[in-house]
């Protein structure tokens, strides 16, 4: 799969808008936006939920990152108030 690839599924949802776990075109959430991504592009069923996604497949460092992969950012605060966001 080439970025250019992921590029264009990526803004066939531009215009779609944001809503807290939304999973469709008509409203989409940031967990849910990676899932139906990553169902388009690579066939693959990743969890409805942040928290699941992140625990699904493997740590890769930086530099080895490809286009494609699934990036997590982790907010501040503790345990179940810590927020998580995939990119």
């Amino acid at each position: 799969m080439s970025e250019r690839e992921i590029r264009a599924e990526v803004a066939t949802w531009r215009k779609v808008p944001y809503r807290d776990d939304g999973t469709t075109r008509k409203g989409i959430g940031n967990a849910g936006f990676t899932r139906a991504v990553a169902k388009q592009l690579f066939d693959v069923d990743l969890p409805a939920r942040t928290d699941d996604q992140y625990r699904t497949g493997k740590l890769v460092e930086r530099p080895d990152l490809q286009p494609g992969d699934l990036v997590f950012f982790e907010g501040k605060g503790v345990g179940p108030f810590r927020s998580r966001t995939v990119g």
